[in-house]
């Protein structure tokens, strides 16, 4: 086996030692609001009814719809996969004061009773990645993007 072999072999191992790094780095740890990827967010009102949570895929990316009631998620844990570089819009509404968080990609947005959040990015940084609200340690959502 010549060495371009050896390094064409070594390739897998390499990636996922980085996807698993980018992980443990993206922790909680961090506390500034930095991002690699495009950040949006957008806070409406709405005076009816949260539905149940759900996600949706489409070509343009994917939605990710979570209702958070006495300190549970609507339907359970939102599971969502999405390719690098598409975007992800997460609209959650929640009972109580929180923070949402997006570990990984250190995205945060605060959370106010009945008042419904979207959060708009670019999944650009592959790896499985923890949705949660921050103050109480509910993950809401997995979102693994590759």
């Amino acid at each position: 086996m010549s060495l371009g072999s050896h390094a064409r072999a070594a390739r897998p191992a390499i990636a996922a030692l980085s996807v698993f790094a980018v992980v443990v780095i993206g922790g909680c740890g961090s506390s500034d609001n930095k991002s690699s990827g495009t950040t949006q967010a957008s806070t409406t009102s709405s005076s009816s009814t949260p539905s149940p949570s759900s996600t949706s895929s489409s070509p343009q990316g994917t939605d990710i719809e979570i209702t958070v009631a006495g300190g549970q998620v609507a339907g359970g844990l939102k599971r969502a996969q999405v390719d690098v570089g598409k975007s992800v819009t997460i609209r959650i509404t929640s009972d109580v004061t929180e923070e949402l968080h997006v570990h990984g990609y250190d995205l945060k947005r605060d959370l106010t009773p009945g008042s419904p959040v979207a959060l708009t990015f670019t999944a650009d940084l592959p790896g499985v990645f923890e949705v949660e609200l921050e103050h109480s340690g509910l993950k809401v959502a997995e979102l693994q993007v590759g």
